[in-house]
C-alpha cells in the first residue's frame, strides 16, 4: 500500500490517495510537513508509553526468577476507587502503590537513542540473556506487551514485543528501569 500526495491546491491543502482505494482525500499542509520528516521522526522514542491506570498486572523475569504482580481495586469510605498492588509469586507481598507506579513510569522515561532496524543475532546486544524482561497485562482485553533490557560492551539495548528493531537506550535510564523492577 502506498500513499500518494498530490500538488498543493489553491486552498493550501494537498490531495492524497491510498494506492488500493479509489477515493481521494484532502489533508492540511501541517500533516505533509510531519510526513516529510521521515519515519525515524515519527517513531516512538521511549522504551514504551505506559498508562499506569491501564496496567492490571505484570511479570518480571530477573536472573532466572519470575515475579508476578497484580492490581486490585476497591472503594474507599468516600466511594472512590483505590488501587492496590500485590506480588503474587514467588511469594505473596503487598506493595506500596507509589513504588509500583514509579517502576511503570520509569519505562516511559527510558529514551531510545538509536534504532537498529536490521539487527544481528540477539547475542550481539546481550539480548540472548537479558538483564530483565517485563510483560505488562492490561484491562479491557488489550493484549499484553513486553520488553527486554540488556547491557553489552558498555551500551544498553532493548527490544519490544511486536517490533523487529533493537533499541539502543540511554544506559542510565535502562539501569533505572531494571532497578525499579528489581526493588519491587
Amino acid at each position: 500500500m502506498t500513499l500518494s500526495i498530490g500538488t498543493q491546491t489553491a486552498e493550501k491543502n494537498y490531495p492524497v490517495r491510498v494506492s488500493d482505494r479509489p477515493m481521494v482525500a484532502v489533508i492540511p499542509p501541517a500533516l505533509v510537513d510531519e510526513l516529510a520528516k521521515g519515519a525515524s521522526e515519527l517513531r516512538a522514542k521511549r522504551l514504551l508509553e505506559v498508562a499506569t491506570y491501564d496496567v492490571s498486572g505484570f511479570d518480571v523475569d530477573l536472573t532466572g526468577t519470575r515475579r508476578t504482580y497484580a492490581r486490585s481495586t476497591s472503594k474507599d469510605k468516600d466511594g472512590l476507587e483505590v488501587s492496590k498492588w500485590r506480588r503474587t509469586t514467588p511469594d505473596a507481598k503487598d506493595l506500596e502503590t507509589n513504588k509500583v507506579q514509579d517502576a511503570l513510569f520509569a519505562i516511559g522515561g527510558a529514551d531510545v537513542v538509536e534504532f537498529v532496524d536490521a539487527p544481528g543475532p540477539p547475542a550481539a546486544y546481550g539480548l540472548d540473556q537479558p538483564t530483565a524482561k517485563v510483560t505488562l497485562r492490561f484491562d479491557g482485553g488489550k493484549p499484553p506487551v513486553s520488553f527486554e533490557v540488556a547491557d553489552k560492551d558498555g551500551a544498553s539495548y532493548a527490544r519490544r514485543s511486536g517490533d523487529t528493531a533493537v533499541l539502543k537506550v540511554d544506559p542510565k535510564k535502562a539501569a533505572d528501569v531494571v532497578k525499579a523492577f528489581k526493588d519491587l
